[in-house]
């Protein structure tokens, strides 16, 4: 990842988003608990809600366009690609420093990926369309043994064949230009 930073773009967040972030996340897990796939590691859902989140956020930052979803409700309704409501079908992938990000094994739509350096910096490295998240996964980079045994997702290793963040930027911009 280190080797390809000077592609990444990165953003630094404010410390009253990150604790906006935070609040809105307690409660997030706290609604998501009576959710079957939720139960067994409830323990873990704060930190990874916070930073996905943050990542979106630090995403929505540099886009200069708000398309953070902050209701609350059945993950069936939210199923969505992140930047869906933006017309991109995109998710965000956002992983602390030092870890892959994991996708589906089988994906369906691209994917920005996100690094979380600190509590404050995300590195937004790029994207890959599903073709390019398929060729370059690997199920040994999970850490979470029990994650690795539901075998539905797997990490993605090919920092090196993403798309420079600023390309989805002029892609959200020349789609807006022709509205």
């Amino acid at each position: 990842m280190d080797a390809h930073l000077d592609k990444f773009e990165i953003v630094t967040l404010e410390e009253n988003a990150v604790s906006r972030i935070s609040e809105w996340s307690a409660k997030y897990v706290h609604a998501k608990n009576v959710e079957n796939q939720y139960e067994a590691d409830s323990s873990k859902m704060i930190q990874r809600a916070i930073t996905g989140y943050c990542g979106e956020y630090a995403v929505q930052e540099f886009l200069g366009r708000n398309f953070i979803d902050w209701s609350i409700g059945n993950s069936e309704k939210y199923n969505k690609a992140d930047l869906h409501s933006l017309g991109i079908d995109c998710g965000i992938k956002t992983v602390e420093y030092g870890k892959f990000p994991l996708v589906f094994k089988k994906p369906k739509s691209a994917e920005f990926m996100v690094i979380k350096k600190s509590d404050y910096e995300f590195w937004l490295c790029g994207w890959a369309d599903p073709q390019i998240l398929g060729q370059h996964q690997c199920e040994d980079l999970i850490l979470d043994p029990k994650l690795r045994q539901r075998g539905v997702k797997t990490a993605f290793y090919g920092f090196e064949h993403l798309i420079d963040p600023f390309f989805l930027k002029l892609i959200y911009e020349l789609d807006l230009e022709q509205i």
